[in-house]
């Protein structure tokens, strides 16, 4: 997902995305790749909503760093 990204290819990585989440819904790293895939696909709100979850899954300096990206998606949509 990260590589199609970088390849500017936004819905070959949400592609890949939305298939780890069916795999591992539960898995907060899943989740944001999937937030990173939904932003760059210019889904904000869905991007968002995958990053709530992600911390209310999160343990750890994970829950840290998504609580940083949700700032940064807060500042960039206001």
């Amino acid at each position: 997902c990260a590589a199609r990204l970088c390849l500017a290819d936004a819905e070959g990585a949400l592609m890949t995305a939305e298939e780890a989440f069916r795999l591992a819904p539960q898995e907060p790293r899943v989740l944001m790749m999937h937030s990173d895939a939904l932003l760059a696909s210019g889904d904000s709100g869905g991007a968002r909503r995958k990053l709530t979850a992600a911390l209310g899954l999160a343990t750890g300096g994970l829950s840290g760093e998504i609580r940083k990206r949700l700032a940064q998606l807060e500042r960039s949509t206001v």
